[in-house]
């Protein structure tokens, strides 16, 4: 799922070092998520001339736990063609306002998540970097852990919502013989229904069986026979 004010999203944003160049364009991987109104996101800056910068510290992807950088391998992310090296050493506070403005003028655009396994690869390598020590750690732990906690189990729908799914396939006719079966009125059932009468004893065993009465003869349109 492309996300791009999520930990993991990369953007391409022009920025001027005040070196007399003007802007040019660089790229950010986002290592923190929004929570609340005022927060910001963590970005760090890559870069493609990594070799000689990161000479030594590290022969691998990650070079925990002392490595400045985090490595990525030339096309295993879609937008970086070269060798490319997240740079912990090189960060910067963003804010969504200042991200959103730059997009509407041209001078920012979201390329793409990496995937999911290397945003986490990613986080952790930051999280045990001596440049993020005391800084923006909250932020980036914060974010992993939310990367990392189980998904959320959908609720199975209640006894009673499920008796009020299969009367919306019914018309008004339906529903009036069903509210008979049960012995209660239209205005009734609709109380119950919607939880604002209690239920009486046995209702919902009552109701299932109302129900395969009223499916054997309904007569609405759209319905299978």
């Amino acid at each position: 799922m492309s996300d791009p004010y999520g930990a993991g999203a990369v953007w391409q944003v022009k920025v001027d070092f005040k070196d007399g160049k003007g802007e040019r364009p660089k790229y950010i991987v986002l290592l923190s998520n929004l929570v609340q109104p005022g927060d910001f996101f963590v970005a760090a800056f890559t870069t493609s001339q990594g070799e000689k910068r990161y000479l030594g510290e590290t022969t691998l992807a990650c070079g925990c736990p002392a490595c400045q950088c985090f490595r990525i391998e030339p096309k295993q992310e879609a937008c970086f063609p070269l060798t490319t090296w997240v740079q912990f050493d090189n960060l910067c506070p963003v804010e969504k306002a200042k991200l959103d403005s730059m997009e509407k003028e041209g001078r920012a655009v979201f390329l793409q998540m990496l995937a999911a396994e290397r945003i986490r690869a990613v986080l952790r390598c930051a999280l045990r970097s001596p440049d993020l020590a005391g800084k923006f750690s909250a932020q980036v732990s914060r974010s992993l852990k939310a990367l990392n906690a189980p998904p959320a189990k959908a609720l199975a729908p209640s006894p009673l919502a499920k008796v009020k799914s299969a009367l919306a396939s019914h018309g008004p006719s339906c529903i009036e013989a069903f509210a008979a079966c049960l012995k209660s009125t239209a205005e009734e059932l609709s109380k119950i229904l919607a939880e604002q009468a209690p239920q009486p004893d046995k209702f919902l065993e009552e109701a299932e069986v109302a129900l395969q009465l009223v499916a054997e003869d309904c007569q609405c349109p759209g319905r299978k026979p």
